[in-house]
Order: C-alpha cells, then sequence, then structure tokens
C-alpha cells in the first residue's frame, strides 16, 4: 500500500512537499516535531488547493482555494491627494483576514467580523509622493494585494495634511 505524506503550512494551509512510501519512523519524526501533515493512501491534488481543517484543527479534506472578492471603491482622484477628503473603501473582507497596511503606516489587523469594511484616507501624510499597499491574507485564500498611489501636494509641506 502506497501511502503519501502531505507537509502543509499551518498558516496558509498551502501543501508544500510530499513524501512518498513514508515509513512509520518518517511519520514520527513529523509528529513528534509537530509539523503540519497528513497522510493519504490516494492522490491528492496539489495545485489550486488548501489543507481544510475541522474544528478541532486536524485534517478534514483537501479543497480549491479561494479568491478574494474585495470590492474597492476610490475617491475623486487616482492617485489620492493627501489632503483628507480623498478615500478608498475597501468592502465585503471575509471574517479572520489579515489586513496590512504598508510603508508609511506599517499597520496589521484582523478582521473580527464586526465591519467588513476598511476605509483608507490619505490623512497625516507629508513629504514625497508614497505608494502604498493594502494586503489581505487568509487561510485557504489566495492573497491579495491592492496599491495606492498617493501624492502629497507640495504646498503642504511637513504639516499634518485631511
Amino acid at each position: 500500500m502506497n501511502r503519501t505524506l502531505y507537509v502543509y503550512d499551518s498558516t496558509s494551509g498551502l501543501i508544500g512537499y510530499t513524501v512518498e512510501n513514508v515509513s512509520r519512523a518518517q511519520l514520527t519524526f513529523y509528529e513528534n516535531r509537530n509539523i503540519p501533515h497528513f497522510v493519504s493512501e490516494t492522490p491528492v491534488n496539489l495545485r489550486g488547493t488548501y489543507v481544510v481543517l475541522d474544528d478541532n484543527g486536524a485534517f478534514s479534506s483537501v479543497a480549491p482555494r479561494q479568491h478574494f472578492s474585495i470590492g474597492v471603491t476610490h475617491g475623486p482622484n487616482n492617485p489620492l491627494i493627501a489632503n483628507g477628503t480623498d478615500n478608498i473603501i475597501f468592502s465585503d473582507i471575509p471574517d479572520e483576514t489579515e489586513v496590512t497596511v504598508g510603508n508609511p503606516f506599517n499597520q496589521k489587523y484582523v478582521s473580527d467580523g464586526s465591519d467588513p469594511t476598511l476605509e483608507f484616507t490619505a490623512n497625516g501624510i507629508s513629504g514625497s509622493n508614497v505608494n502604498v499597499t493594502v494586503s489581505f491574507r487568509k487561510y485557504g485564500y489566495y492573497p491579495s494585494d491592492h496599491y495606492i498611489p498617493l501624492w502629497v501636494d507640495a504646498w503642504a509641506g511637513d504639516a499634518n495634511v485631511g
């Protein structure tokens, strides 16, 4: 009987590699080190899939990865002008999605279902032109990155704008 060990990433559910014809000693190695894995006697499709876990965190099945369907509504200007009146609204953010807002903010939060929207304003930005990346990550989903070009008015100087 051909048993294959599938090792997966606990944060994304992606299968990283396999061990064909796994022995008891190899299986014990992974179990003793708490390396996320499962064993199957039937082949598992690796492309575009992730490991589904049950309510106890144990292997349940393998399913197709999902795509985010986050709505993006821009303010009147693109790129956004850092004057506090322009904004971008991200909507339909699934529960338990990790959202990272990059430079110059470097903030991270996890959506909790209380509000599936994120409003981004160019408030308090000064200096040179900036591109901000807003990244969405969730177990079982393909990553999604949105780039927000910002333009800082030269007349605003180093003041808090907007």
